[in-house]
């Protein structure tokens, strides 16, 4: 699937990743200040993600489970634009 297909995928339980990515990589797309969080190891290493050309129009994009609890839970209600 595309990265809109993928994003529109994309909720409180579920990330983002490329299928060619070989690592333990995540995107959570948002709608907060928090923009599109990086997650390695089911802990947020990053706020911003800048895609390369290669990312915005490849086709292996996928939704996969995450676990978003072990992320201090203000900051993922801000994340996730709950507050």
């Amino acid at each position: 699937m595309n990265i809109v297909e993928a994003t529109k995928k994309a909720d409180s339980e579920h990330a983002i990743r490329r299928k060619s990515w070989r690592s333990t990589m995540r995107l959570v797309p948002t709608d907060s200040t928090f923009l599109t969080s990086v997650f390695a190891n089911d802990s947020i290493c990053n706020v911003r993600w800048e895609p390369s050309k290669d990312d915005l129009i490849a086709e292996d994009w996928e939704a996969i489970p995450v676990s978003l609890e072990k992320i201090d839970p203000l900051k993922l209600a801000k994340m996730l634009g709950k507050i």
